[in-house]
């Protein structure tokens, strides 16, 4: 008996560290962290799969590893009902270095750090040419705020973005070569929308993700900056990643499973590599001053 209760109690004992070596883990979903990011983090292609390498990239290392754009149902009042795994507007992006040498060939003066200038370009663009509120080519426009020039636009989104750059540098929101500070990045939009006669408004917000989604769902793109350099986001696209872990060994061992939602912002770069490219959502943090948005709110 004594042998017995030995052997029972170091039996006792070592289930005790394997459950401290080994704990119990309950099948969850995981959160990604939010960072901030830069333009380093874009991936200059518009084919999914490369958006897909990236996230598997990622979870390199993890068992089970799927990266899927299935259908996701979510139960509501009444039912079953799929959620929108991508949403994609039609957005033209426009090339930063083409709108610069034509500058440059057109005025004779070199220009740098025009990103926000560009993306103010491919939203006034859409809104002309997409959704047809406001004309925007073979017309005369005048630029508001300090100095009242009036510019030409013939059809062309080199005379565009000359016409906002103009603007924008009358005004001291940009020079020649410094880039444009995002804290003046709603008024370079809001004066674009008024130059062209529209009584759209512009609006901040530094809750980034779920207004890109909800903005671009509803039509509305959106600009933003990150870390060095300002874009257009022009929908999202979610994944469904699923993996497993296994803890424990003998009879305590356990396969847990992990689900995870990973969203990608679909943006206008402002590059000529590619159409469009994808951006990493996690890469963008909620509430950072340094990190905001441009909403748009429509007049009809």
């Amino acid at each position: 008996m004594k042998i017995l209760s030995k052997f029972l109690i170091v039996v006792l004992l070592f289930s005790a560290s394997l459950l401290l070596l080994f704990p119990f883990f309950p099948n969850k979903q995981v959160t990604e962290r939010m960072r901030g990011g830069s333009s380093d983090d874009v991936i200059k292609s518009t084919q999914i799969s490369q958006v897909i390498t990236k996230i598997e990239s990622d979870y390199a290392g993890k068992d089970n590893l799927r990266v899927t754009q299935s259908p996701v149902y979510t139960y509501y009042m009444y039912g079953y009902q799929q959620v929108i795994m991508e949403y994609n507007l039609p957005v033209v992006n426009f090339s930063q270095s083409t709108f610069n040498t034509h500058f440059l060939n057109t005025y004779g003066t070199t220009i740098s750090g025009t990103c926000t200038i560009v993306a103010a370009t491919e939203i006034i663009n859409y809104y002309g040419t997409v959704k047809n509120d406001i004309q925007v080519y073979n017309r005369s426009v005048r630029s508001p705020g300090l100095l009242n020039y009036v510019y030409s636009i013939g059809n062309q989104p080199e005379d565009v973005f000359s016409a906002i750059f103009r603007m924008s540098r009358n005004n001291l929101y940009i020079t020649n070569t410094s880039g444009t500070l995002n804290t003046v990045h709603d008024n370079i939009l809001q004066y674009s929308f008024n130059m062209f006669d529209s009584n759209n408004t512009i609006a901040n917000t530094y809750t980034l993700v779920d207004n890109i989604k909800s903005e671009t769902k509803n039509g509305r793109p959106v600009m933003f900056n990150v870390s060095n350099h300002t874009m257009v986001a022009r929908g999202y696209v979610s994944f469904l990643v699923s993996y497993t872990e296994t803890t424990g060994i003998l009879w305590w061992k356990k396969t847990n499973h992990y689900y995870n939602q990973v969203d990608y912002i679909i943006v206008d770069h402002g590059w000529s590599s590619s159409l469009y490219g994808y951006y990493p959502a996690s890469q963008l943090p909620n509430q950072n001053f340094l990190y905001n948005a441009q909403l748009i709110t429509e007049v009809i």
